[in-house]
């Protein structure tokens, strides 16, 4: 990650590096101009003024807002918005690059969706954000999918150690069967499971000698 001093302090912000983390790029860059007061420039609500004097104060706000976005990319993107004059013209570029809302994107990260695995050695933190970023990518492409239906799609992925977990689950009241019920229980779990397994290397380990 990169980091630069802003206005209220030092902010840490990763560089974007294509498609791959556009989502938490965009989320995370977008945070930041709200905070430095610029968002409005970038998303073209604040046009350049007429009046000389609030035009050069425009122009100022304009080339911060042009420095927090370059300054948070790789060259390889940078070369998309290397002709933009400004900070408008380079995140309208960025939007229309990394979110084309064509069927062809969201048939592939649904596929991408429906096919990705809980695969053994994998944090269940790390799985979940991978799901739930899916989802936020499906999203973004107009394509809502609810938290039900999320749901479901981790159940069905859990390895054959959590059946009992997913049991339990499924008999709970619906009013707890939430996302974000299911995700503090999963990782409650995992460590459950990880407690198990060591305690029984434990047991074994002693036997063995």
């Amino acid at each position: 990650m990169d980091s630069t001093q802003g206005g209220s302090g030092q902010q840490n912000v990763m560089k974007l590096e294509g498609s791959r983390n556009w989502n938490v790029w965009k989320f995370q860059t977008s945070v930041l101009l709200r905070g430095q007061g610029l968002y409005k420039i970038v998303d073209g609500t604040t046009v350049k003024p007429e009046d000389d004097t609030q035009r050069s104060t425009w122009e100022t706000q304009d080339a911060r807002a042009q420095t927090l976005i370059v300054t948070r990319m790789t060259e390889e993107v940078m070369l998309h918005i290397i002709s933009c004059d400004t900070a408008a013209a380079m995140w309208r570029k960025l939007l229309s690059v990394y979110e084309q809302k064509s069927e062809t994107s969201i048939h592939i990260v649904q596929q991408r969706f429906f096919q990705f695995k809980f695969e053994e050695g994998t944090e269940m933190s790390v799985f979940l954000s991978k799901v739930h970023e899916m989802q936020n990518q499906l999203k973004q492409l107009g394509e809502n999918m609810s938290d039900k239906f999320v749901i479901t799609k981790v159940l069905m992925s859990l390895p054959e150690d959590y059946k009992h977990f997913i049991s339990a689950w499924e008999s709970a009241p619906d009013d707890k069967q939430t996302y974000d019920n299911l995700v503090a229980r999963l990782l409650i779990e995992e460590e459950r499971i990880k407690e198990k397994a060591n305690a029984v290397y434990g047991v074994c380990g002693k036997e063995s000698r």
